[in-house]
């Protein structure tokens, strides 16, 4: 029996594992920061808006964000919003035989924008960042798991539930300069008005 879409039954079920083998867990992007306290909390993100730039083909800057869009301008008032805003800096491609790859090694900076009802968090720390395709090519894809994050900034009245925390992520993020800029000048005010801790 066909689909309506011209498929067999089976044909069917591989379009729906290979869809779910493109972005983990069915998904094509998602972010998770979980406290490693043994009473601590869990924050999960969808992004719905990916963007990254590149200089070269070794590094990445890629941007993930559940914000609304009328907020993304770097002047825009945060009074009542609440979202995410990751940036995640490749900083070497990992490289079989020229750069140590594993779990604990360190390829990635990663700063995490947490934003509850306008007051600001910023988690910052670094992991192993995977890419599934390379920097310069039309979508950056990648994983990265269990990078470490602890509060390095936040805003007046941020309370930070978290405290040291792991996050991973799983993200295809399309070539987009313009975009990607954009979001650095947001996080750019965002930290501004962010007091280190």
């Amino acid at each position: 029996m066909l689909s309506r879409w011209g498929l067999s039954r089976w044909g069917l079920v591989l379009l729906v594992f290979a869809l779910a083998a493109l972005g983990g867990c069915g998904s094509l992007a998602g972010v998770r920061l979980t406290s490693v306290a043994r009473d601590g909390g869990t924050l999960d993100m969808r992004p719905r808006t990916l963007a990254y730039s590149t200089a070269d083909r070794n590094t990445a800057d890629v941007y993930l964000t559940d914000l609304p869009a009328e907020v993304l301008d770097p002047g825009a008032d945060l009074k009542g919003v609440s979202g995410q805003l990751v940036h995640i800096h490749l900083f070497i491609t990992p490289e079989a035989g020229a750069t140590p790859i594993d779990s604990t090694a360190c390829s990635a900076s990663v700063r995490h924008v947490v934003i509850a009802d306008g007051r600001v968090g910023v988690y910052g720390g670094g992991g192993f960042l995977a890419p599934s395709t390379s920097p310069g090519d039309r979508v950056l894809a990648g994983k990265l798991r269990d990078a470490t994050l602890r509060l390095t900034s936040a805003g007046p009245e941020f309370s930070d539930r978290l405290g040291a925390s792991k996050l991973n992520a799983a993200f295809r993020a399309p070539l987009d300069p313009r975009l990607a800029n954009a979001l650095a000048a947001r996080l750019d005010t965002i930290l501004a008005n962010a007091t280190p801790r």
